[in-house]
C-alpha cells in the first residue's frame, strides 16, 4: 500500500497519515469546505492550540 505524507502543521515534520499518534482537526472554512490540520503527535497538538490562544 503506498504511503501518504502529510507536513505537521505546528513542527513542519512529514509523518505518515495512517501513524497511530497522528491527531486531525477538522473545521468547516464556509458551508462548502471543510478544512484539515495535521499533527505528528498530542505535544504537538497542544503547542499549537496553546500558541493560538486556544487553551
Amino acid at each position: 500500500m503506498k504511503k501518504k505524507f502529510k507536513k505537521c502543521e505546528n513542527c513542519g515534520r512529514e509523518f505518515d497519515i495512517k501513524d497511530r499518534d497522528r491527531v486531525v482537526l477538522e473545521g468547516w472554512r464556509d458551508e462548502k469546505h471543510l478544512s484539515r490540520l495535521y499533527f505528528c503527535g498530542k505535544s504537538c497538538f497542544v503547542t499549537f492550540l496553546k500558541s493560538r490562544k486556544f487553551v
